[in-house]
């Protein structure tokens, strides 16, 4: 038995005579249109059971036996289906004209459950006795219902929910169509009626709902867009289309179109929110204030008394700019002492004449341009890290205003010593200028070029691939520099100089050549004094990349026509040239420098190495003969002086016999 459910049983009612053969329509919605026109499936438990037709059209004579008639009745006889059952002397006594339904007679059906069965609106049970009805019992209506199951007749038959499986026929469709488009066209088949295809209706979209209509055979379909629905509020009404399926709508905005409140979308609430923001309205000028109204946005106001005040009277606020307008007159608080800063201020209605202090440190300035402040005890109010009780640093300055420089106490000044040196990073510049003086430090460092007094070292890292200039200036008349490059520190010089030339005067310069391709090299530059200590300027000037030793095939060659000493490099596989007054015909590793020019000038060039050889060339960077204009050679050091005529000239610095890769030192000295 299965749930309780409403039956509608489908046959066609057809004239049955008793005792004569029956023949059912194989139409089965005309045989349901009889049936719900007054036939019933509801029928009394203790109906007998019918037995089946024997699939042929019954030509036998009526069975008279009168053991197997039942006795007379008087109640008119139930004509469904063509049911030869006697009629049910049970009367229905119902209004709604079925039988058991609330109100009926109740039917003498003897129990099938056990005595501890819980109760139900049927407690008789339900069972027809007929084998192809699906018994149950609509406890809503408390009565027992029996739905026909066609499917459990052999083919070809139908139930009847009277008399069981019975044998029907067609000889045409048409005698098997039932009017219904949607459940398929019916066919006749070999004397039968087969089922046609149901319409599929479904088109697979979850927020639509789909229906047949029964009349056309045609799918009807509808969106439902509370199906779509994901319950959250800010972001937007979700639809149902009838293509694509559910689409998120369009998020809520929360925009009040108030430029100073801060909107947001509250999910919990299910509403936007607007909260007023005052920072959102900064007043533009000291005269106003802004607030925010959350209906009509900033809203400004004057400060009261702000133009009109103490320290200004007669003038007016501007809401626009902020400002006080139409004039005023400002309140005169400036005295004689030119070591105050003078103010008014309008909240204290009172002039203030504070001690100047420009650099803000807290202490006021002991000196205000050529006046002395006795009430001010910073001895340097332009530096806010130097006032009565600063740190002292190792800075040759006087840091805490206590009149001692340094606190004469063991300093070491940065830049004093190698291992102090003041560091100069040249990583993605091409010029760096320091400014020094060798006064206050310690002479610890000597040189070959004739440094005597106290002397103050740098730690400038450069590419190694770059060209390097390093210039030393002097500050003063009296400052003569002289300046010295270590690789290492602790090292002797690699290179020194203490005067480029006649016409630089008290300058020092020194050129480095390439030392890699890649990474980064530290030089130690000191700057010394050829005399008296004084103050000096540093540069330092890079070529990324530098030039690596040349030949006269990858001009320019690397400019010294400034003078100074040059710190370079021989490099094997770059012996294209020869000299042709000083060992002819030797050719060995070899780097070009060029002395551009447009004057005539006389050069001093000395070139410091075993078996050296230096020659200069003008006119054009190849060839011999008469283009070399001089050349020196010796076993440790090759000097000339030349003069020079107006254009370019290229000086070779050759190894000699040496032809692996090696450094040099060349002076080169215009006079």
């Amino acid at each position: 038995m299965r749930g309780s459910f409403t039956l509608r049983v489908l046959f066609a009612a057809l004239p049955l005579a008793l005792g004569c053969s029956v023949l059912f329509s194989p139409d089965r919605d005309q045989f349901n249109a009889a049936v719900d026109s007054g036939a019933t499936s509801e029928v009394p438990t203790d109906a007998p059971e019918e037995s089946a037709t024997d699939g042929a059209p019954d030509t036998a004579p009526p069975d008279t036996d009168p053991a197997d008639t039942p006795p007379p009745d008087t109640t008119p006889p139930d004509t469904v289906g063509g049911d030869t059952t006697p009629p049910d002397t049970i009367a229905d006594t119902s209004v709604d004209g079925r039988v058991d339904a609330p109100g009926d007679t109740a039917r003498d059906v003897a129990p099938d459950v056990a005595p501890d069965r819980p109760m139900t609106r049927c407690p008789g049970g339900c069972n027809d006795g007929v084998p192809c009805t699906e018994d149950a019992c609509d406890e809503a209506a408390g009565r027992c219902v029996f739905r026909p199951m066609s499917a459990l007749c052999p083919e070809g038959q139908l139930c009847n929910p009277t008399t069981g499986c019975m044998r029907v026929g067609c000889t045409s469709d048409a005698m098997c169509q039932n009017g219904n488009l949607c459940d398929g066209a019916e066919r006749c088949a070999e004397g039968r009626c087969v089922a046609g295809a149901p319409v599929d209706c479904d088109d697979r979209i979850a927020c639509t709902v789909e229906r047949c209509e029964p009349a056309t055979g045609m799918c009807l379909r509808s969106v439902n867009h509370g199906a779509c629905d994901d319950r959250q509020f800010c972001n937007g009404v979700e639809v149902c289309d009838p293509t694509l399926g559910c689409r998120p709508g369009p998020a809520v905005s929360c925009d009040d179109r108030v430029a100073c409140t801060v909107d947001t979308c509250n999910e919990m609430a299910g509403r936007c929110a607007h909260s007023p923001n005052p920072a959102l309205c900064p007043a533009p000028g000291p005269c106003v204030t802004g607030a925010c109204s959350p209906t009509s946005g900033c809203v400004f106001t004057p400060l009261p008394g702000y133009c009109d005040s103490f320290c200004v009277t007669g003038a007016r606020c501007d809401l626009a700019s902020g400002m006080c307008m139409g004039g005023g007159t400002p309140r005169s608080c400036a005295d004689t002492d030119p070591c105050t800063t003078d103010s008014c201020d309008p909240a204290a209605m009172a002039c203030r004449n504070a001690p100047t202090d420009m650099d803000r440190d807290g202490y006021a300035a002991n000196r205000v341009g050529g006046t002395v402040c006795p009430r001010g005890p910073d001895c340097d109010d332009m530096n806010p890290d130097v006032h009565p009780g600063a740190t002292e640093r190792c800075n040759g300055a006087d840091d805490n205003c206590d009149g001692v420089i340094d606190n004469g106490v063991g300093c070491v000044r940065p830049g004093d010593t190698c291992d102090r040196a003041i560091p100069v990073n040249m990583a993605g510049r091409t010029m760096d200028t320091q400014t020094g003086t060798t006064a206050g430090f310690t002479d610890d460092l000597r040189d070959a070029c004739g440094g005597r007094g106290a002397d103050v070292v740098y730690a400038v890292a450069v590419p190694a691939s770059a060209d390097v200039l390093f210039e030393a200036l002097g500050g003063s008349p009296a400052a003569d520099p002289v300046l010295s490059v270590r690789t290492a520190c602790g090292s002797d010089p690699v290179v020194c100089n203490n005067n480029a030339s006649v016409a630089s005067g008290h300058t020092a310069r020194v050129y480095l050549r390439p030392t890699s391709t890649a990474g980064t090299v530290t030089y130690y530059v000191t700057v010394d004094m050829a005399g008296d200590a004084g103050p000096f300027t540093l540069r330092t000037v890079l070529r990324t990349p530098g030039l690596r030793p040349a030949v006269c095939a990858t001009p320019p060659g690397f400019d010294i026509s400034q003078g100074g000493t040059v710190y370079g490099v021989y490099a094997p596989g770059l012996s294209q040239h020869q000299s042709s007054g000083c060992r002819a015909g030797a050719i060995a590793t070899e780097d070009v420098l060029l002395l551009p020019g447009t004057a005539r000038r006389r050069v001093q060039v000395t070139l410091f190495d075993t078996n050296a050889v230096v020659y200069v060339r003008q006119g054009s960077c190849t060839g011999g003969g008469a283009l070399e204009v001089a050349c020196a050679t010796n076993r440790t050091r090759a000097e000339f002086t030349v003069d020079l005529a107006a254009g370019p000239a290229w000086l070779f610095a050759d190894s000699g016999a040496n032809l692996s890769a090696s450094r040099y030192v060349l002076v080169v000295y215009p006079q």
